[in-house]
Formats: C-alpha cells, sequence, structure tokens
C-alpha cells in the first residue's frame, strides 16, 4: 500500500496525511466530491492492477565470468525456497553472452505475492557478493493478446 500512497501523492498532490484520510470518515468532510470520486477511482484501479499477474525482472551487473557464474549459481541454489512462496508462477535466470550481467525474470500470481515473496530480503547479501542490483523493473503480465506477440 506504501507504494499505491506514494504514487496516489505524486498522481494527485495529496500529503501523506491525506492519503492516509482516504479510508477514514472524516474524508468525506475534507474533500470535495470530484476530488473524492477521482481519489477513489485510483486507489480502487490500484487494487485491482494488484490482483493481475505481474512480471519482476532484475538486471544485475557483475565484474567478469567467474562472477557472473556464481552469481548464477547463488541464484540457483535461492530458487527453490523462492518457488515455494504462495504466488509464484516462474522464474528464468539468464546470465549475458559477454558475462557481464544476468537477467532475472520472476512472474507472480500479484504484486502482493512477490512484495511477501522478496520483502525478507533472503539471498541478496549473498549475491551482492558477485553482482550489483542495477535495475528492478515491476510490471503486468501480458494479456492474451500480447502473450502471443501482439503489440499494444
Amino acid at each position: 500500500m506504501a507504494a499505491v500512497k506514494k504514487v496516489m501523492l505524486d498522481s494527485i498532490g495529496l500529503t501523506p496525511a491525506e492519503a492516509n484520510a482516504i479510508e477514514q470518515p472524516a474524508f468525506a468532510e475534507r474533500f470535495g466530491p470530484e476530488q473524492r470520486a477521482r481519489m477513489h477511482a485510483f486507489v480502487d484501479d490500484q487494487r485491482r492492477s494488484q490482483a493481475k499477474p505481474v512480471i519482476a525482472t532484475l538486471l544485475w551487473a557483475t565484474d567478469g565470468k567467474s562472477k557472473q557464474d556464481r552469481l548464477v549459481a547463488a541464484m540457483q541454489a535461492e530458487a527453490s525456497a523462492l518457488a515455494a512462496h504462495d504466488g509464484f508462477i516462474s522464474l528464468q535466470i539468464r546470465p549475458s553472452l559477454d558475462g557481464q550481467r544476468v537477467l532475472v525474470e520472476g512472474a507472480w500470481a500479484n504484486l502482493e505475492a512477490f512484495q511477501a515473496a522478496t520483502s525478507d530480503g533472503s539471498g541478496r547479501d549473498t549475491f551482492a557478493k558477485f553482482g550489483r542490483l542495477d535495475e528492478v523493473i515491476v510490471a503486468a503480465a501480458p494479456d492474451a493478446a500480447n502473450a502471443r506477440g501482439d503489440v499494444a
């Protein structure tokens, strides 16, 4: 919910106190009907999007083939623990051909499942010995049309 609130704050210009107030009875007294409707629609959209499957893509950088190999091995060793979490769908670990990066793609039943499975940070200390996490992108999984490779 913190990420939802941050997006809400950024997109609508609410203070943290106002964002927390959205679910409180006093909310109706503080905002006009149009602003309340926009905020409720936004929260509803965010909640619906969290119920959809997500793909989490992580890009790790390494200092050469040896560290890349050790990073991949460490990730493979942790994969079964990750797969045991509710909502896990799949995991792919892809080392780059140049020995400098590792692309990890995990599919989850929803955003909440991904966040719950990764919130404890297990494996990150080990992974950090061999590489650096450069980027994390969490996106909605493709719908049926995009799963076929159609461009939207």
